[in-house]
């Protein structure tokens, strides 16, 4: 499978404002050709971030087993991005956890599941399969973006990527803000599912798209992916 392209099989885009989320589906068609600044931070997590995040991955759940591309006894991973994306900012908040420094819920297990997004959203969807945990090992060693692929090639079938973005304003109670939430899986899946765009030399690419976020990062590889065809999603 390691030398099979890997995909985008769809997403989603969930705009908060004072806790009431909205759904944008990310297709090609739908990809505005020039998009207006983005004005949100990348989210520490809380709390109330996690409602809008479980909805979100469980309506492409949802929308994938419409599609028969997705089975209730599938493997499905979770890599959930938090705090500014950068890796040893990930890995000061696992010491965090793991120190008592934060509030860690007694069904949780932090050993496998050392982020809190991840963890909850996990548990509330159900979802049986490879987490950040690895990402982490894999983002230390070779950068984000083989995490990422590795994540994609050797451990799940189907990975859902998500960040979480929060307006400057927002409180404590009533979130404000973005989550982008993508499917991945590899090519030699698909089968008959046309694919959002196929992620080629992620590695290589990677290394010129540093600037940019992951939801950035996908708007530019569909920009760069016109023309293609998309399925609609009904």
């Amino acid at each position: 499978m390691k030398n099979e392209p890997s995909v985008v099989l769809i997403g989603i885009e969930v705009d908060v404002i004072n806790g009431v989320p909205s759904y944008q589906w990310i297709t090609k068609n739908e990809i505005p050709i020039e998009r207006e600044p983005f004005p949100y931070q990348k989210s520490k997590f809380n709390d109330e971030t996690v409602e809008p995040l479980c909805e979100g991955l469980y309506k492409i759940i949802t929308e994938l087993s419409h599609q028969g591309f997705v089975h209730s006894n599938d493997d499905i991973g979770l890599f959930v991005n938090v705090s500014n994306a950068i890796w040893p900012d990930i890995e000061r908040y696992v010491e965090a956890l793991e120190k008592g420094k934060k509030a860690v819920r007694p069904h949780m297990t932090i050993s496998f599941e050392n982020s809190l997004p991840t963890a909850q959203a996990a548990i509330q969807l159900g979802l049986n399969g490879p987490s950040t945990t690895f990402a982490d090992y894999c983002g230390k060693m070779y950068g984000i973006g083989l995490a990422h692929n590795t994540l994609v090639d050797r451990l799940a079938g189907l990975m859902l990527v998500a960040e979480i973005y929060r307006a400057p304003e927002t409180d404590y109670e009533n979130f404000t803000g973005r989550i982008t939430i993508a499917a991945l899986t590899n090519a030699c899946r698909l089968q008959n599912y046309q694919p959002l765009f196929e992620i080629r030399n992620w590695e290589s690419e990677n290394e010129h798209d540093e600037h940019l976020s992951f939801s950035e990062w996908i708007h530019h590889c569909v920009e760069s992916n016109k023309g293609q065809g998309v399925s609609r999603l009904t």
